[in-house]
């Protein structure tokens, strides 16, 4: 009896036993049973169905009907979880539950940045590390703050197949910046600076850098550089540093407190950096000096100006008064002309003997009038008697006189020339106890010898006498 051949299929009349392409049985004649046990090797993918002949031991030819297969099936694959996910890199895993009819050749996860990808275009990074189903893949290079599209992939014989779509996001960029130095108190209409501040990142996005302030302050990348309200930073992507210099130039009398804005490069959150500064208007520092060559009648007083604050000194000396603390502006001013090194003088005249005064130095500029500290000084008092004190008298000039320790009255003043005669006579009411007082000796006198006499006309009989000499 014999079991033919159909393609794909063996036989052998034992499980363990040979198998052939076909079976010659050979048996006794009589009652006849045998067990035929078939495996079924497809060499290729198709199908494999159909009959397998059996004849012979004079009994009517039969057919058995076989079929199977031939398939070459690819693995099974799942994209896992994304983890360890930074700025510009992340580690993306994938399963592999069955490896399909042949051996895994090839494994690994393929991303984009375009979402629903088609297999085969996105970047592959190839995995070495599949432990029992799970592998993983770490991907670099990645772009900050950027969502990215990824699936996992293997490949055997039979092809190669792709996971589901996930997705991740890379991490913004972090910003940094040293701190900006005040720029305090500044003349308004006047540029200060530059102070500066840098800003740092481990790794950015190639998006432009963008940094903008409070009204009053600009910025450039070179301390001599052109100065503009805002800036944009032009930079590759990776690590970053970048100097900012920035000048203040204030308007107004206000202050100029806020935040410096910088934005971009793949950064979330703004970055805020701290300025301040005021304008100002100030005017001059001025402080009193002290006072002397003390007379009875005047005094030089002195003051300095150690700034002139936010404008030019226009006008300057010292105001003084008789009454103490005297209001800025209500006293006698000197104007004084002689500054040299922040240093001047003031000549007080016509004061009264034995006098207390307050005086104080100013300075004017654009900024208006500013003034020192209120200080004292005290005239001399008169020596006791009749004195002149421009002995002897210029012609036609001034005849100086004072006397002491006398009653308030009415006194006759005299000019007497060396025959005797009175050539200069005045009457003077004096409220006080003492005269100190000057007038001009007429310019018709010829020169000489005069005497000089005071006298009560209260019949009191006071009367007082110097001789002084004419040139």
């Amino acid at each position: 009896m014999v079991v033919g051949a159909l393609a794909g299929f063996t036989y052998s009349t034992t499980v363990g036993g040979t198998y052939t392409a076909t079976l010659n049985l050979t048996q006794p004649g009589g009652a006849y049973s045998q067990a035929i046990f078939v495996k079924f090797t497809p060499t290729a993918v198709q199908s494999y169905n159909g009959n397998i002949p059996v004849s012979g031991g004079g009994g009517t030819a039969l057919n058995v009907a076989a079929s199977g297969a031939g398939v070459n099936t690819t693995p099974t694959v799942t994209t896992a979880g994304a983890s360890a996910v930074t700025q510009i890199s992340a580690t993306l895993a994938g399963t592999i539950p069955s490896t399909g009819c042949s051996v895994i050749t090839a494994y690994g996860v393929e991303y984009s940045t375009t979402s629903g990808f088609a297999n085969g275009t996105g970047t592959a990074v190839l995995s070495t590390n599949l432990t029992g189903v799970n592998f993983s893949s770490a991907v670099t290079g990645l772009t900050v703050n950027t969502v990215y599209y990824y699936r996992a992939y293997a490949t055997n014989s039979g092809g190669t197949v792709y996971g589901s779509q996930q997705t991740f996001t890379t991490l913004p960029a972090v910003l940094g910046a040293t701190a900006l130095t005040t720029f305090g108190n500044i003349c308004v209409n006047t540029p200060a600076g530059p102070n500066s501040f840098t800003i740092s990142s481990m790794v950015v996005s190639a998006a432009d850098i963008n940094v903008s302030g409070p009204t009053g302050y600009s910025f450039s990348l070179t301390a001599n550089g052109t100065y503009t309200s805002t800036l944009s930073i032009t930079h590759p992507a990776g690590p970053f540093s970048q100097v900012v210099f920035v000048m203040f130039n204030p308007t107004a009398v206000q202050s100029y407190n806020g935040n410096i804005n910088v934005t971009g490069g793949g950064a979330s959150v703004t970055l805020t950096v701290p300025v301040s500064g005021a304008g100002v208007n100030t005017g001059a520092t001025v402080s009193t000096g002290g006072a002397t060559n003390l007379l009875k009648n005047s005094a030089t007083l002195s003051g300095s100006i150690s700034s002139a604050g936010c404008s030019v000194v226009t006008s300057y000396g010292i105001e003084y008064s008789s009454f103490g603390g005297f209001a800025n502006g209500q006293g006698k001013k000197i104007p004084s002309v002689n500054l040299t090194g922040g240093n001047f003088t003031a000549e007080a005249t016509g004061l009264i003997q034995n006098t207390k005064y307050f005086y104080k130095a100013y300075a004017i500029t654009g900024s208006g009038i500013a003034y020192g500290a209120e200080k004292t000084f005290t005239t001399a008092g008169l020596g006791s008697g009749l004195i002149i004190y421009s002995n002897p008298v210029t012609h036609g000039g001034m005849l100086n006189f004072s006397i002491s320790n006398i009653q308030p009255a009415s006194y006759i003043l005299q000019i007497i020339n060396i025959t005797g005669r009175v050539v200069y006579s005045r009457e003077q009411i004096v409220p006080l106890n003492f005269i100190d007082d000057r007038f001009i000796v007429p310019s018709n006198f010829p020169p000489g010898v005069y005497i000089f006499r005071l006298t009560n006309t209260n019949n009191s009989g006071f009367s007082a006498s110097k001789s002084f000499l004419l040139l």
